[in-house]
């Protein structure tokens, strides 16, 4: 296989950006995930690929449960903050803040979309694994386009 023109496929592919939240053991985490997609509809479900070496792997592995706020447009410095280890301080990670789900994970007060998600199948891969997991509640903040990772000038995959 021609490595780069491998690369170059996987990579145009859409990529949307997510912050993917999770409460385990008292401590409340979020990384950014892009791999993700809707994948049913009774009952709604959505099938994301999580890193196996990522910093929210454990805790959603743990606790089952995990919110995707889904990040405007606008909100790329929102998302950039999540690049980094994430500093929790009272209702704020990164400095943004948050109320506690159903799931009891974050939701991000500013994000236009959210989804709570529930755990119910669980795929091991080598570096990433397949999460199904299904739609517990859902809000909308305000309405605005989704950053893809395109527009945030990040690459990831390939």
């Amino acid at each position: 296989m021609d490595l780069t023109a491998k690369r170059a496929a996987m990579r145009a592919l859409s990529y949307g950006v997510y912050i993917v939240s999770a409460f385990a053991g008292g401590t409340h985490t979020a990384a950014i995930v892009t791999w993700l997609s809707q994948a049913g509809l009774e009952p709604p479900r959505i099938m994301m690929g999580l890193k196996r070496a990522g910093r929210i792997y454990k805790e959603i592995k743990t606790s089952k449960k995990f919110v995707i706020n889904l990040v405007g447009e606008s909100q790329r410095p929102f998302a950039a903050s999540f690049l980094k280890k994430c500093n929790v301080d009272g209702e704020k990670i990164n400095g943004f803040p948050f109320r506690s789900g159903v799931t009891g994970a974050a939701v991000f007060m500013d994000v236009p979309f959210y989804l709570e998600c529930e755990v119910r199948d669980w795929y091991e891969g080598n570096d990433h694994d397949i999460v199904v997991a299904e739609v517990v509640e859902a809000g909308v903040h305000h309405e605005e386009k989704n950053l893809d990772l395109k527009q945030a000038g990040w690459k990831y995959g390939g």
